[in-house]
């Protein structure tokens, strides 16, 4: 069947999404760790665009994105990012961005057409389960890579840092990267009944959990913490007919919190100190937070959120909000503290950005996650490991984001979470979670005949689609290359430097 050929090609094109963050490549572009992903991303998401325009064309009804919590949440929040981008302080930017970071609302909105396509032709537990096996073995990579940045901290340009960034070029990167693969691989353990899976997805789930620590990423720490605390509060309410589970959980939380605060008790020692990740977390002092380049970008954010508090200066537009609202206590802290263009807060750097309107659409995009996931477990459409281990992650992700901010690989696995989530959490064959449906509704379903599809129509398409790549991802990489080029004469010979 030709539309099965067209969902089996949009598989494997998402499958080759997942392999995304591996891409870097130094001395080819400015920012290599940054400007490949996004190019070689956006440019796969237009091809699945193209062929998902077939099978909207063979079958619109049964393609077409569903109305529910999630679907409209998010686009409520790329329609807030797109309003703010063309009420804020410069559309342009907005609109596209820089190479530093490639997060425009043009890039958005491909980071949005990945969450739809992908609920559209992953439709059951099966397809997640394969899909999650791949990008686990893509995350794999990262963090083993990560792994042998411990042993040689000179590797891929991690100019000998005690902490890896692996390909992703930043530490903060690598430690949210390693909390959507432990819980990843603990979903998929919780729903796994071959054991040489499980021992596949514990093996990638340890190197995750390993890497939180290896990035010494304080948000992603703290994010792990919470958002284990969300999966026990959840497994401790929903278990009530397993005390003793319940009190093993309980007691689990005391003796975490108690060897928390060993740790913290003797933070200043050589053992807690070298601790990866730990030692730097727990030496973190909040007293003196206040003084700190940090919290002066976070009271800018604030000053800039009241200047404009409905839609705010525009995505991307922090620095003018900067710029404008400058500390010049900044410069005690190095010239390097003077610019900043991101409030390295979400909360706060959303308010700036995109005003009250903006952060709220944000807030129920992960509240729709959670409501979803609820009302689900009601309906007994899955168990309460989803629904621990799938809030536990979000809970954890927000709270990671709340010191830093999204970058290009966080994007794609929350928008594969929040795909994973639809998906399943609307389907209407709960048995592929090992559920008992005990509700008595019939469904009936109502089959759409396919039409179709002409030569002509295939051909038009993918001339379309093989233009966008082209003027948008093929131009600008190269423009960068060039732009590469350019430094590199002007620091060899200026006057043929100029000419180039």
């Amino acid at each position: 069947m030709f539309r099965s050929k067209i969902e089996l090609f949009i598989k494997w094109v998402i499958y080759a999404t997942f392999f995304v963050p591996l891409l870097v490549f130094p001395g080819s572009y400015i920012f290599p760790f940054i400007v490949p992903k996004i190019v070689f991303f956006r440019s796969l998401v237009e091809i699945m665009l193209g062929a998902y325009c077939l099978l909207l064309i063979i079958n619109w009804r049964e393609y077409v994105p569903k109305n529910n919590y999630l679907n409209l949440a998010l686009l409520l929040f790329i329609f807030s990012f797109g309003v703010s981008t063309f009420a804020g302080t410069d559309a342009y930017h907005s609109f596209w961005d820089n190479h530093e970071r490639m997060l425009g609302l043009f890039t958005l909105l491909h980071y949005t057409a990945f969450y739809f396509v992908a609920q559209s032709v992953f439709k059951d537990w099966k397809d997640w389960k394969w899909a999650s096996r791949i990008f686990m073995l893509g995350g794999f990579l990262v963090m083993f890579i990560g792994w042998l940045q411990t042993q040689n901290p000179q590797l891929l340009l991690n100019n000998g840092s005690d902490r890896v960034a692996s390909t992703l070029g930043n530490p903060i990167y690598v430690g949210g990267y390693g909390l959507f693969l432990t819980c990843l691989a603990l979903l998929l353990i919780s729903r796994e009944k071959d054991v040489m899976w499980k021992w596949f997805y514990g093996i990638v789930g340890f190197f995750g959990f390993m890497g939180i620590f290896w990035s010494g990423t304080r948000g992603a720490l703290l994010g792990l913490a919470v958002g284990a605390a969300y999966a026990v509060i959840v497994y401790v309410v929903v278990l009530k007919k397993y005390p003793k589970i319940r009190f093993g959980l309980l007691g689990l939380a005391i003796l975490s919190l108690i060897g928390i605060s060993l740790l913290y008790s003797f933070r200043q020692t050589a053992f807690v100190t070298n601790l990866p990740g730990i030692g730097r977390a727990v030496n973190t002092s909040l007293s003196g937070i206040e003084d700190s380049p940090r919290w002066i970008a976070w009271q800018i954010a604030w000053q800039s959120f009241k200047e404009k508090p409905l839609f705010g200066w525009g995505p991307n537009n922090y620095f003018y909000a900067f710029n404008a609202h400058y500390n010049p206590y900044s410069l005690d802290f190095g010239y390097g503290e003077t610019w900043f263009d991101n409030a390295h807060n979400i909360i706060m750097n959303t308010l700036a950005v995109q005003g009250a309107f903006g952060l709220l659409t944000y807030l129920v995009m992960y509240g729709a996650a959670i409501v979803v996931l609820v009302r689900a477990y009601r309906a007994q459409k899955v168990d309460f490991h989803f629904v621990a281990i799938g809030g536990a992650f979000l809970v954890a992700h927000f709270v990671s984001v709340v010191t830093v901010f999204e970058d290009p690989t966080s994007y794609i696995y929350l928008m594969f979470w929040f795909a994973l989530i639809t998906v399943i959490c609307h389907s209407r064959e709960s048995g592929n979670l090992g559920i008992v449906n005990k509700t008595k509704d019939v469904v009936v379903a109502v089959i759409h005949p396919d039409k179709k599809i002409s030569a002509g129509s295939i051909s038009s398409v993918a001339f379309v689609f093989a233009i966008i790549i082209f003027i948008f991802n093929i131009q600008p990489a190269r423009a960068n290359q060039m732009a590469l080029d350019a430094i590199r004469a002007l620091s060899k010979d200026p006057v043929l430097g100029i000419s180039v």
